[in-house]
């Protein structure tokens, strides 16, 4: 089956070129067969992107702009190019065969109900549920109220024949009806790396109220994701300045993110205080305890103030 109307947005790195070509033979099995490829590459080095079967977009190259303007860049340039639809992956992302049917017979359910746009994540590595990163009251509030299809139920721990509503969800697998785009604007680019898709889910989930999640949708890491969480003593000088850059990144993004939603900023100057106090206790773990301590309070500042964007302090 070919999905015309779908365009895969991809994000790679650091001349991954052999595992981002395997990605785009096996989404040419799948039946999708264009693809807009924003390559951060830091070296002078950018070679063709080769696949048979499938219409290849390259953006980027010669430099490392951050995966905010990689996502970005992608996801507007497949919406210039009238694609209707687009699913946002990692170059090491690998959707389950029947995973792009089944967001689409999804989608289905949505079309009426939101004509402006809407969005819908895949459930990642065998999680049980998306809703491990989100607040427990969160998931109380949209599982139990904004249930589609058949009554929710339980099978193996796993929300089973339904979508609820989410807050936030991350890129890896979200599939998006690019016509929000004119309502909720592109992914914001200043968040250089991380937390970049929480934020543009969220303003999907505020603005058009149209985020779901579909837990029989899968999509499957071939590496591991995320942050580590080592301890700063384990990792030798240059991994350890590398793992400040990315908490610097992590923490400012989610600081900026969580003022501009919270409710309550007395509640939010809270949080940030015990947080505070949380982080100067686990810096002692780390190879130098000052320097990660301060770069938790200089990304919290960063964060609450709004300077954004790369930090070349900070780089990766």
């Amino acid at each position: 089956m070919c999905h015309s109307q779908i365009c895969a947005v991809i994000v790679t790195y650091n001349q991954r070129y052999s595992l981002l070509e395997d990605l785009l033979n096996y989404l040419v099995r799948l039946g999708i067969k264009n693809a807009v490829v924003f390559d951060n590459n830091d070296s002078q080095h950018v070679r063709p992107i080769f696949s048979h079967g499938m219409k290849v977009d390259h953006l980027g190259g010669r430099g490392n702009k951050g995966t905010s303007v990689g996502f970005g860049k992608a996801i507007e340039h497949a919406y210039e190019k009238n694609f209707e639809y687009c699913i946002v992956l990692d170059d090491d992302n690998r959707p389950e065969e029947d995973t792009i049917c089944t967001l689409l017979a999804a989608s289905k359910k949505l079309e009426k109900r939101h004509p402006k746009g809407f969005a819908i994540s895949s459930r990642r590595d065998g999680y049980n549920s998306a809703s491990y990163w989100f607040p427990v009251r969160e998931r109380s509030k949209y599982v139990n109220v904004s249930l589609l299809g058949s009554p929710n139920s339980l099978r193996n721990g796993c929300w089973t024949n339904s979508l609820f509503k989410v807050r936030d969800a991350p890129y890896g697998g979200l599939f998006l009806k690019l016509s929000l785009l004119d309502v909720v604007g592109p992914p914001r680019a200043d968040y250089y790396v991380y937390v970049d898709d929480l934020e543009f889910t969220n303003r999907i989930s505020r603005i058009l109220h149209a985020l779901y999640h579909c837990p029989n949708s899968v999509v499957c890491d071939v590496e591991p994701q995320g942050i580590r969480r080592l301890s700063g003593i384990s990792l030798n000088e240059k991994k350890a300045r590398s793992y400040r850059a990315k908490t610097y990144y992590a923490v400012r993004n989610q600081v900026n993110l969580d003022k501009s939603r919270a409710r309550s900023q007395i509640v939010f100057r809270l949080n940030s205080i015990v947080y505070v106090l949380v982080q100067f206790m686990s810096s002692f773990r780390q190879r130098h305890p000052i320097e990660h301590f301060v770069t938790i309070l200089v990304a919290i500042y960063h964060g609450e103030t709004g300077r954004m964007g790369f930090n070349q302090k900070y780089s990766l």
